[in-house]
């Protein structure tokens, strides 16, 4: 995808996906990923450098925040397997 609108430091929105670029000092490449979070607690990520994809629901609204949690978590937690 070529079409990306700056949405916040290292956060960029297109076409109704989010990208999450990390900040080299702040986090680890790994949590490079893109998808979206919907606001009925809805999410799918995807990790390209693992191929990993995360999709599930946490069935509440305003979860925003833990559905990124949660994926960075699982990253994490992945990462250590390989």
């Amino acid at each position: 995808m070529k079409v990306w609108s700056k949405f916040a430091m290292g956060i960029d929105y297109g076409y109704g996906l989010v990208r999450f670029r990390t900040i080299p000092l702040l986090m680890p490449p790994k949590h490079n990923i893109w998808g979206n979070f919907g606001s009925t607690g809805s999410f799918l990520f995807y990790q390209p450098d693992m191929d990993l994809y995360l999709i599930g629901t946490f069935n509440q609204f305003r979860t925003t925040q833990k559905a990124i949690r949660f994926m960075l978590k699982t990253i994490d937690i992945v990462s250590k397997m390989k």
